[in-house]
């Protein structure tokens, strides 16, 4: 186990074993989070969540045919599916989301700070003191957090940020120590492979995360048209087909016109003016 997961990764394991049995065995919170349970696993969420593992799962079969390639590679990439790829696809279905969003899933990947991440995360300590670490930093960020809710607080959050810096830079300096006693064990191409997983997949998971905003975006803009259209399901079709081909799977576009010209419709438009409404629009985007 100790030369699959690092030492960091067993000490989560552990703690959150041990935060859900906790939770199993109060009745209270195991109502609670089988009720949770449940509605992760309806067919809206859980299909896409599976869709999005059989696609980093095809990626991964066909990096097994590059030569360097090892089975280890799969804990480095099945992390950062789960708690990168899946949150940044789920993100982009928000209602609002930044126009530079699917850019900075890839540049955020390209920061000093991810070298600085990938050496505290890779150079662990032992299993003991990452079990004191773990709960330790937890605590402290959540009173770091907590302190930034009332302004009353202030003294608290300078000294809690100031106990943050401390400690972070203390995990690197130690972090750094480690790696320098130890790179020749770990190999120079496993490393290279750990550092670049997340700057590869970001950028293949970069379609998935974009289909699912035009998904919600063209789902959205359905609704609100379905409000102003009668319940001809013919004539609703025609009017989808006609919005989906002038704004296809431009972003951009399904906002200006769900924004700017979904209100000029209305129950009784007739299709001419629909048509009228389409032809403007295509002419304002060129």
């Amino acid at each position: 186990m100790f030369t699959i997961f690092s030492t960091r990764e067993i000490a989560t394991s552990i703690w959150i074993t041990i935060i859900i049995i906790f939770c199993f065995i109060s009745p209270n919170i195991r109502k609670a989070l089988v009720s949770v349970i449940k509605h992760v696993c309806t067919p809206k969420l859980s299909i896409p969540f599976v869709g999005m593992l059989f696609y980093a799962a095809l990626f991964v079969f066909l990096l097994t045919f590059l030569p360097f390639w090892k089975w280890v590679y799969i804990k480095d990439i099945s992390i950062w599916v789960l708690f990168a790829g899946v949150p940044a696809c789920y993100k982009a279905i928000e209602r609002k989301i930044d126009e530079h969003y699917f850019r900075d899933i890839f540049l955020g990947n390209l920061k000093f700070a991810v070298l600085v991440e990938f050496i505290i995360a890779t150079f662990t300590f032992s299993l003991y003191i990452e079990l004191l670490i773990l709960p330790a930093i937890t605590f402290l960020v959540l009173f770091d957090t907590f302190a930034e809710t009332k302004p009353e607080y202030t003294l608290v959050k300078k000294l809690t940020s100031f106990l943050m810096t401390i400690v972070g830079f203390t995990v690197l300096a130690l972090s750094l120590k480690e790696a320098i006693s130890s790179y020749q064990t770990l190999g120079a191409i496993d490393l290279l492979v750990s550092f670049c997983v997340p700057i590869v997949f970001s950028v293949l998971y970069i379609p998935i995360a974009y289909g699912f905003a035009i998904y919600a975006k063209y789902e959205v803009l359905f609704l609100r048209m379905s409000f102003k259209e009668p319940k001809d399901t013919i004539i609703k079709r025609s009017h989808r087909i006609a919005v989906l081909r002038v704004c296809g799977l431009s972003y951009k576009k399904i906002v200006k016109f769900e924004q700017a010209y979904v209100k000029d419709m209305y129950v009784s438009m007739k299709q001419i003016e629909f048509d009228n409404l389409i032809r403007k629009f295509k002419s304002s985007t060129y």
